[in-house]
């Protein structure tokens, strides 16, 4: 889906998102635009609350939608345009294409822009949807520019959660993502371990991932085996992203990183959504052990 907006807190298009969702039944990418994504190429702090709150009200508002409909474990990604590195509409085979209806013009310009490529053009499929959207204003930081960031987890049955960090650490570095993935004996002590996916998948899977929501970085995607990982051995990273759950390791990082002389990390915090944080959406749990709890459930039903 295609959706173009006038600034970063100016998404007011949940009935868009529930009209597509109910006919989505495995994979949906949002590919937001705005012209406020130009300025902010390669410095996102200055946005940093303004951003991740965007990608929780999208995600929120599939994930509403999502259990509406029984389907809960929908593949849903979203994508800023302007920020991505590269053109969505033109890099995979999509079985349809959907925008509100003032804004399928959009959707006909990549058409021709496919045909000229010799794609196979995309059923387009035009939804009335709020027209009069409102420009609220977007206040800019002064933020900070980082060459080197990273961050770490176990990511599993990868969420939105995860796609908000992983989405937001891979807009604020510049040059190089650092993303440690906790090894097997680390997770012996989880729920429905028997569920969790091997390292390899684990890997792979973030890899895709932030290869479909920034492409010209370099990533390095590792296993770890300790709570720190790179984050304490390579001493030319310089900003450490974490979430409200994990914040404390981010401090126990420094910690470890003075012990060696090394300068400490600019730590940044997702807090838009947890698994104990959902007051709007309280029925919705967005965790891993979630997940595999579901999975179990459901495997147990059949």
């Amino acid at each position: 889906v295609y959706l173009s907006i006038p600034s970063i807190n100016s998404f007011d298009e949940r009935d868009l998102i529930d009209k597509v969702v109910q006919q989505t039944q495995d994979s949906l990418r949002i590919v937001i635009s705005s012209p406020e994504f130009t300025k902010i190429h390669n410095h996102v702090d200055s946005v940093w609350q303004p951003l991740q709150q965007l990608l929780a009200s999208v995600y929120l508002a599939q994930l509403e939608s999502a259990f509406q409909y029984d389907n809960p474990l929908l593949d849903c990604l979203v994508i800023f345009e302007e920020l991505c590195g590269y053109d969505v509409f033109l890099s995979d085979t999509w079985d349809a294409a959907f925008a509100p209806s003032h804004q399928a013009s959009k959707l006909e310009e990549i058409n021709e822009k496919r045909k000229s490529q010799s794609l196979t053009t995309i059923p387009i499929h035009a939804i009335n949807a709020n027209d009069q959207t409102k420009t609220v204003e977007t206040k800019f930081e002064e933020g900070k520019i980082f060459s080197n960031v990273v961050l770490g987890g176990t990511f599993d049955h990868i969420h939105a959660g995860h796609k908000i960090l992983l989405t937001m650490s891979a807009l604020l570095a510049t040059k190089r993502l650092v993303c440690g993935v906790t090894d097997e004996a680390m997770l012996k002590n989880k729920k429905y371990k028997e569920l969790i996916a091997s390292e390899q998948t684990r890997i792979n899977n973030v890899t895709q991932i932030l290869n479909e929501i920034r492409r010209g970085l370099d990533y390095s995607v590792v296993i770890i085996h300790d709570p720190f990982g790179p984050s304490v051995s390579e001493e030319s990273l310089e900003a450490i992203v974490v979430s409200v759950e994990t914040f404390k390791g981010g401090e126990a990082v420094n910690t470890e990183r003075a012990k060696l002389n090394y300068h400490s990390l600019d730590v940044r915090i997702i807090d838009v959504i947890s698994p104990d944080r959902t007051r709007d959406t309280p029925d919705l749990k967005l965790s891993s052990t979630w997940v595999r709890k579901f999975i179990s459930e459901n495997k147990l039903q059949k």
